[in-house]
């Protein structure tokens, strides 16, 4: 049996396992399509549940030949026909977004990571400049200069940004947590926290808090999510 992932590559192949777990022993329908050269279980299948599972990156550019085992899952596993184009895609989203929005106003909270600038970009592309209120909340755990760069590629994207400077509201802030059983834990501030799941919460509702200020701030009216 020939794990298909893998199909017309040579049989020894340089991939990028970096998982520090791994699988000792598969379920009884499934075969083992792959090891590592020191004998971790790099891959599993089951041809007739058509279920495969790897557990390296063939995704990474340390993956040399991942593009060719995604495109063999893809196209020979799974079926699917080679029409997706980002144009297409961008072209989709487009017209999704102006048949959603019509002519109302968009509120898009920008970090300044891939996801959300992207979101903004095509926002912008989709509406008019004044349906779209882009906002940054600079927590104050930025690198440096981080939200000034931000600003500045979205200013180029054609998008205006609305910049927060939340440092002392985030190392100030303070939330309350939900133990077991249902008790309710009040946190010290955040500049006083070591607890990482404390410093999640903590951080995860002063964003919130602020988000909320500044739709009211700005006379928006919630109406639905995109």
């Amino acid at each position: 049996h020939q794990f298909f992932v893998v199909s017309r590559l040579e049989k020894l192949q340089p991939v990028l396992l970096t998982h520090g777990d791994s699988v000792q022993k598969v379920g009884e329908r499934f075969r083992v399509g792959a090891q590592s050269s020191n004998h971790l279980i790099a891959a599993i299948y089951n041809e007739q549940m058509r279920l495969y599972g790897v557990q390296f990156h063939p995704e990474v550019d340390l993956t040399p030949k991942g593009k060719q085992m995604l495109s063999n899952f893809l196209f020979d596993i799974a079926g699917l026909s080679r029409t997706f184009t980002l144009r297409s895609r961008r072209e989709a989203c487009i017209h999704y977004i102006r048949e959603t929005v019509g002519d109302n106003k968009v509120l898009v909270l920008v970090s300044g990571g891939v996801d959300s600038t992207v979101c903004a970009a095509l926002l912008r592309n989709a509406l008019r400049e004044d349906q779209v209120i882009a906002l940054h909340i600079d927590n104050g755990f930025m690198r440096k200069n981080e939200s000034a760069k931000v600003e500045r590629c979205l200013r180029e994207l054609g998008v205006r940004l609305h910049v927060i400077n939340a440092a002392h509201q985030f190392r100030q802030g303070s939330t309350v947590v939900r133990e077991a059983g249902g008790r309710a834990r009040h946190t010290g501030l955040l500049c006083h926290t070591a607890a990482p799941e404390d410093k999640r919460k903590i951080i995860g509702d002063v964003f919130i808090r602020i988000a909320e200020q500044a739709v009211h701030d700005l006379n928006l009216q919630y109406v639905a999510l995109l």
